[in-house]
């Protein structure tokens, strides 16, 4: 390689302008912030005291909520607040003790046993009273809801404890719905002939039981 004969000079230029250092900059998004009423307000708005709202509307009269705050202040004295504990009590019904065998049964037999044999030890044939209780306690449809009478149909019971009238008619309870025949005789009924007690002949019935 041939040596030209020339030297490289270094250029050099000189800078005019200033320049900075700059270090990171961090760009922060506005913080939204509750004023002082909007952070009380949220405080007492569930509140049931009349005097919490009074309290506000005194200590923020400027605020666009201290109208609103007056407002449920009145709205409070007037109505008292409810305990919210009792106003969801609810008393549950009464447990209605009575039951109508599936099948058919011998009126004459030993009841009692028929009961215990389908429903239990405690269980022993009902009488009218006992569904004259659960009506009174329970009303009407829960009754026949639970004894599930079809129009028509009836069970043996007891009527003043006795199991038969004249000595040879067995006493039954028969859901009639208000339509008692003419020549029907009832010894007794409820919710205007919609259950009654009747009496006849038949060998064999439904029976009705209790528990004890």
């Amino acid at each position: 390689m041939k040596h030209r004969g020339y030297s490289q000079t270094p250029s050099t230029s000189s800078v005019v302008n200033n320049f900075y250092f700059l270090g990171p900059v961090t760009v922060n998004a506005p913080l939204a912030k509750m004023d002082a009423a909007a952070e009380t307000w949220a405080l007492i708005r569930d509140s049931q005291n009349s005097d919490d709202f009074d309290e506000f509307a005194k200590a923020f009269p400027g605020s666009e909520l201290a109208a609103g705050a007056r407002i449920r202040a009145a709205q409070l004295r007037r109505t008292p607040p409810v305990n919210p504990l009792i106003a969801e009590r609810v008393e549950p019904p009464h447990r209605i003790p009575l039951h109508v065998t599936n099948q058919l049964w011998p009126v004459a037999s030993d009841l009692d046993a028929v009961c215990r044999k389908e429903f239990g030890a405690t269980a022993v044939l009902a009488d009218w009273s006992d569904v004259v209780d659960a009506v009174v306690s329970n009303g009407m449809a829960m009754v026949q809801a639970t004894l599930n009478l079809a129009h028509g149909a009836g069970a043996t019971l007891t009527f003043n404890r006795q199991r038969t009238y004249a000595g040879s008619r067995y006493y039954f309870i028969q859901r009639l719905d208000g339509n008692k025949p003419g020549d029907y005789l009832a010894h007794a009924e409820l919710g205007g002939n919609v259950l009654v007690v009747g009496s006849w002949y038949d060998p064999n019935n439904r029976i009705l039981c209790k528990d004890r």
